[in-house]
């Protein structure tokens, strides 16, 4: 069985605070267009899922 590195248990940790930092800037929109005009919470998010990828 491989190991896993504490760089490897970091990366894990940065995207699951990715992900939660996405839900909760997206939360607060009830549609795509609302969310796409907010531009702070739209760019905040997609810089997270680059984080994420």
């Amino acid at each position: 069985m491989p190991k896993h590195s504490h760089k490897d248990f970091s990366s894990i940790l940065n995207m699951l605070d990715s992900i939660k930092k996405i839900q909760d800037y997206s939360a607060k929109f009830n549609n795509a267009d609302d969310f796409y005009y907010d531009s702070i919470s739209f760019d905040a998010t997609m810089m997270n899922f680059i984080v994420i990828g």
